[in-house]
């Protein structure tokens, strides 16, 4: 015998029905909330309210950035016009043919996101970049060591600009 129970057969089509509609009847009912998505139902959002600047770019920063947005953050993501998202060319893509404006894993990761586009060599783009850094609770981002300073949008930059900053 031991501790397993001896394998029986799987059970016929409806054989177990009665036992199971009587426990089901048997217990007592919860008190129902209505769906989240429901009409006239608010959905929970316990980030709503936390604004979140993202310059992040392939998966890592991106996948910071979605649980938050999911959960009510306003996420803005930038991207720059100078060197396309590498996973804007990864798949997959609808009807298997390559699209960087169509890719499932992208769209995966940037999912209830704004996206603004700029060219980061700019300065004028630098500067909106501090707005928005000004605007922000919190901060992502995902560049080589190095990179962002050479911008002058180091974290420690922007943050003497917004010391709330995270």
């Amino acid at each position: 015998e031991g501790m397993f129970a001896a394998p029986k057969p799987a059970p016929a089509i409806g054989e177990h029905n009665k036992e199971i509609l009587d426990a089901l009847a048997a217990r007592t009912p919860v008190a129902a909330k209505p769906p989240a998505t429901a009409a006239g139902s608010k959905r929970y959002r316990p980030l709503e309210g936390l604004k979140v600047l993202e310059l992040a770019w392939v998966v890592a920063g991106p996948a910071i950035g979605r649980p938050l947005a999911d959960y009510g953050a306003t996420v803005i993501r930038i991207e720059t016009s100078l060197r396309l998202d590498t996973s804007r060319g990864m798949g997959p893509f609808p009807g298997g043919k390559m699209d960087f404006q169509r890719s499932a894993l992208f769209d995966t990761y940037n999912t209830n996101k704004y996206g603004v586009t700029l060219d980061l060599s700019k300065t004028e783009a630098r500067d909106v970049i501090r707005d928005l850094a000004k605007w922000a609770d919190v901060f992502v981002e995902s560049f080589t060591p190095g990179t962002l300073a050479r911008w002058g949008l180091a974290p420690e930059t922007l943050r003497a600009a917004n010391p709330r900053l995270i």
